[in-house]
C-alpha cells in the first residue's frame, strides 16, 4: 500500500471534526439492566466552565415569557476558595543537597533561582494555573524553546479519552487570527504556499501526531526504502488550512519529526476513560442548574404574590380598579356579585428554603468549602472538637491537591525550568545574603568559621601564639557592623551541584484534634488557677477551630529549605567568600 494519496490536512480535519461533534463514553455499562455508559464531551464541558465562571446561561438569559433570568454563581466561589488553600508561590521551592559539597551552594542557588523566577515573570504563570487547576481540572504547561508557555485549554484539541497528551493519537493547538507580520517572524516556517493579502488572517494549527513514514520522507525530499508504507512516525506540523475551501488543502508552514512532545500536564481529580480532570466547577454543574432554577422560581412566584386581583360575579364592576375607579366614585355590584381579592400568596417559600439549604450544603461538601476553608466564623453552638475535626479535615482535602499540584511544579522545574537557568545565569557571579534572610546565618556561620581559619594562620606564621584564645573575639568585631554577605560562584557553577527540587507544603503530619484537645485542658486548668496565660492559650484554640488559620499562631513552624544542615565545615568546598583580603586588619569582609 503505498501512501502518497495521504492528504495532512483532511487529517486534521478528521481530528477536529472527532473532537468537537464525538463524545466517549464513561463507565462500563450493564446490559442485564439495560443500564449504557454515559457520554463526556471534552469541548462541551469546557465551554459549560468558561459560561458558567462567567455567571451566563447557556442558552438564553430570559424565561418563556421574556422575563430576564438571575444567573446566582454558585462554582466561581468555590473554584477561588480552592485556589486560596493551594496556593503556591516561587518562595515555595526549595533545593536540597544531595553531598557536602552541594550544602552551601544549595542555599546561593535558591537565592539566585527565586530571583530570576520572579524577574522571568515565572511567578504571575505560576499564580494562572493556580487559578486554572480547580476551575478546569487540569493544567498544560509548553515548552517552546527556551520558555514555558501555560497552554489555554480553550485552544488545545485532543484525543479526549487518552492516558496523557504524550500518549494520544493527536494533540491540536489552534492560533487563531494570526498575522502575515506573526508568521514571518517565526524561524524555519515555510511561507510558499500561503496565499492571502497583506491584511489577511490565518488560523493556524500546531499538530502533534502520526504520519506515514513514506509520505513524510517525500515530503522532505527523503529516499523511501521498502516496508516504509507500513511504518508511522510522530511529526509536529504547523499547518495553515485555506479558508473557506471545501477541499482540503493548505500551507504546511513546518514538519519535523518529534521525539518528545513538549507538555506537562496535572489533573486536579482523575476520571478513567477520559483525559480532561475534573475540577470544582463541574463538581457542581447540576448545584448551580438548581440553584439558578430555585432562585428564577422564587423570583417569579414573589412576582405573582405582589399582585392585586379580584373577582366578581357582577359584569357591572370595572375591569381594572386601578385605571377605571376615582376617587368618590360608587360601584354598582349586582346580587351575590361582590368584589373579592384572588389568592396570590406564595405558600411554597419554605419548600424552596429548604431545597435551596440542600443545594448550598451539597456544593459544600463537594468542594470543601466549609467556613474553615473560607475564613468564615463557625456556627454558633459548634463544640470545639467538631470544628476541629471540619478544619483537619478540610486542611488534608487541600493539602493533598496541593501536593500533586506541587509534584507537577518540582517536574516542571526539575525538566524544564532549571536547564533554562542553567543557560541565563552560566556567567560567573555572586549572591548577597541579607541579616535576617532565610540562609543568612548559615552562611554567616560558615563565614566565620573561614575568617577564623585565615586569622588563625596568621597569628601562626606571625609567632603570636599568646593571642590565640582572642580568635573568636577578633572574628566576631569584625563581622558585628556586617549586615550582608556576599557569596560567588563560577562559571557553570550550578551544574556541578547535586541537589533535587522540593515543593515546601504547610501544615505537615499535624493531628489537630489531640493537639486541641490538649490545649483544652490546659486552658481550663490555667483559668481554675487564675493564670493569666490562658488568654494566649484560648486564641490558640480559636485558631485551630478556624477563626484564624494562622500556623504561626499555634506554634508550628516550615521546615527550613534544605532540612537540617549539619555545621558548616572550616573551609566550604563550593562557595567562599568573594573577598578575603587583608581589607579590615587580618580577614577581608566584603
Amino acid at each position: 500500500m503505498n501512501n502518497k494519496n495521504f492528504n495532512i490536512f483532511a487529517q486534521l480535519q478528521t481530528e477536529l471534526n472527532d473532537y468537537f461533534t464525538n463524545k466517549v463514553s464513561i463507565g462500563q455499562g450493564n446490559k442485564q439492566e439495560k443500564r449504557n455508559p454515559y457520554k463526556f464531551s471534552q469541548f462541551d464541558t469546557l465551554e459549560t466552565i468558561d459560561y458558567y465562571c462567567g455567571s451566563k446561561f447557556e442558552k438564553t438569559n430570559k424565561d418563556t415569557d421574556g422575563t430576564p433570568k438571575i444567573f446566582l454563581n454558585l462554582v466561581s466561589f468555590r473554584a477561588e476558595t480552592a485556589s486560596k488553600n493551594i496556593d503556591l508561590d516561587v518562595k515555595d521551592f526549595t533545593f536540597i543537597p544531595e553531598n557536602d559539597d552541594s550544602i552551601y551552594g544549595a542555599l546561593l542557588l535558591r537565592k539566585k533561582f527565586r530571583r530570576w523566577a520572579k524577574e522571568n515573570y515565572f511567578g504571575e504563570m505560576i499564580n494562572e494555573m493556580v487559578d486554572d487547576f480547580p476551575k478546569y481540572g487540569t493544567v498544560v504547561v509548553k515548552r517552546v524553546g527556551q520558555d514555558l508557555e501555560r497552554v489555554n485549554l480553550c485552544t488545545l484539541r485532543n484525543q479526549q479519552d487518552a492516558k496523557s497528551l504524550e500518549d494520544a493519537s493527536y494533540v491540536i493547538e489552534e492560533h487563531k487570527n494570526m498575522s502575515w507580520h506573526e508568521i514571518d517572524e517565526m524561524p524555519d516556517w515555510d511561507q510558499t504556499d500561503l496565499k492571502g493579502k497583506w491584511d489577511s488572517k490565518f488560523n493556524v494549527f500546531e499538530r502533534y501526531g502520526n504520519v506515514p513514514l513514506d509520505w513524510y520522507k517525500e515530503y522532505k525530499g527523503e529516499k523511501v526504502e521498502e516496508g516504509d508504507e507500513k511504518k508511522g512516525i510522530d511529526v509536529m506540523a504547523i499547518l495553515a488550512p485555506d479558508a473557506g475551501s471545501n477541499d482540503p488543502k493548505g500551507a504546511i508552514l513546518f514538519c519535523e519529526e518529534c521525539d518528545c512532545r513538549p507538555y506537562q500536564e496535572v489533573h486536579y481529580k482523575t476520571i478513567a476513560g477520559r483525559w480532561l480532570g475534573e475540577g470544582e466547577v463541574e463538581k457542581n454543574f447540576g448545584n448551580q442548574v438548581a440553584r439558578n432554577m430555585i432562585f428564577n422560581l422564587r423570583k417569579k412566584a414573589l412576582a405573582w404574590s405582589s399582585k392585586n386581583i379580584f373577582q366578581s360575579m357582577s359584569e357591572e364592576a370595572a375591569n381594572n380598579l386601578v385605571t377605571e375607579v376615582r376617587d368618590g366614585d360608587v360601584l354598582k355590584i349586582e346580587a351575590n356579585g361582590a368584589i373579592t381579592r384572588v389568592d396570590t400568596v406564595n405558600r411554597s417559600a419554605g419548600d424552596a428554603t429548604a431545597i435551596d439549604q440542600a443545594v448550598e450544603e451539597n456544593a459544600n461538601q463537594r468542594s470543601f468549602t466549609f467556613e474553615s476553608a473560607t475564613g468564615e466564623a463557625m456556627p454558633s453552638g459548634t463544640s470545639f472538637r467538631l470544628g476541629a475535626m471540619i478544619t483537619n479535615t478540610v486542611q488534608s482535602y487541600y493539602k493533598l491537591k496541593r501536593q500533586k499540584l506541587g509534584l507537577f511544579f518540582t517536574r516542571l522545574v526539575t525538566e524544564d525550568l532549571i536547564p533554562i537557568f542553567e543557560k541565563d545565569n552560566k556567567k560567573a557571579g555572586e549572591v548577597g545574603f541579607y541579616e535576617g534572610e532565610e540562609g543568612f546565618d548559615i552562611l554567616r556561620g560558615a563565614k566565620k568559621e573561614y575568617i577564623k581559619g585565615q586569622i588563625l594562620v596568621d597569628m601562626v606564621l606571625n609567632n603570636k601564639f599568646d593571642k590565640l584564645g582572642t580568635i573568636s573575639a577578633i572574628t566576631d568585631s569584625l563581622l558585628a557592623t556586617k549586615t550582608a554577605d556576599f557569596w560567588a560562584f563560577d562559571e557553570d557553577y550550578w551544574k556541578n551541584l547535586k541537589y533535587q527540587v522540593a515543593i515546601e507544603v504547610t501544615g505537615e503530619s499535624t493531628d489537630v484534634v489531640k493537639k486541641m484537645e490538649t490545649l483544652t485542658t490546659l486552658y481550663q486548668t490555667l483559668v481554675q488557677k487564675g493564670d493569666p496565660r490562658a488568654d494566649d492559650v484560648l486564641k490558640m484554640i480559636l485558631v485551630m477551630t478556624g477563626e484564624k488559620l494562622k500556623a504561626g499562631s499555634v506554634g508550628l513552624q516550615s521546615p527550613m529549605a534544605g532540612g537540617m544542615m549539619p555545621q558548616p565545615s572550616p573551609t566550604p568546598a563550593t562557595a567562599i567568600p568573594s573577598s578575603m583580603g587583608q581589607a579590615e586588619s587580618m580577614a577581608g569582609i566584603k
